[in-house]
């Protein structure tokens, strides 16, 4: 576990059990160096939406956009009001020890972390502190509960990323794949 010190997001007692998706925008929902407009996906922000409307899962943003997350972006492609899942009080708020603290609030809840830099802030964050991290990230792999999608930030998330993130949101993606998808992440190069 974490330092006791860190406090997260309140989770809405409605919202307790449903899976948690941590998005992020760059590269995920807007693409990176896009010339074309829109520079987002439609078909992405309205997956998202249904997850959420549905309850199929809660959907919080994972971003460096911090608030404007919710108040410029998502109103600007149609996106709803999503909370930020980031504790931006705290002084170390990398995204993958955000990431952690939610693992730790509640092992058994579903999470799936979406972002196309999953690989350099894992990256970064093992080399910290001399290679002490690497445990930390050696249970975030592994953790049965725990999905990372990286898509290419040109790209943004795809179909077939969508189909994978539908597929553990149901509860029909085995241990395994689970691991043998977070597993492709960190082999990135």
């Amino acid at each position: 576990a974490l330092a006791p010190h860190w406090s997260m997001p309140p989770v809405p007692p409605d919202q307790q059990e449903l899976p948690l998706i941590l998005q992020d925008i760059d590269g995920c929902i807007k693409r990176t160096y896009c010339k074309t407009e829109p520079d987002y996906n439609r078909f992405v922000v309205n997956r998202l939406n249904q997850w959420s409307r549905n309850r199929t899962a809660e959907v919080r943003w994972m971003t460096y956009w911090g608030r404007r997350a919710a108040t410029v972006f998502a109103p600007s492609v149609g996106l709803d009001s999503f909370e930020h899942g980031r504790d931006v009080f705290v002084e170390d708020t990398d995204k993958e020890v955000q990431v952690l603290r939610w693992i730790d609030r509640n092992p058994e809840r579903q999470i799936v972390w979406v972002d196309d830099e999953i690989h350099n802030y894992l990256r970064r964050f093992g080399s910290k502190k001399n290679g002490s991290n690497l445990p930390l990230i050696d249970r975030m792999m592994q953790h049965p509960n725990l999905l990372m999608v990286q898509p290419d930030g040109m790209e943004g998330l795809t179909t077939k990323d969508l189909k994978t993130i539908d597929t553990f949101l149901a509860g029909e993606m085995k241990a395994e794949k689970v691991l043998a998808q977070n597993m492709r992440i960190v082999r990135t190069d």
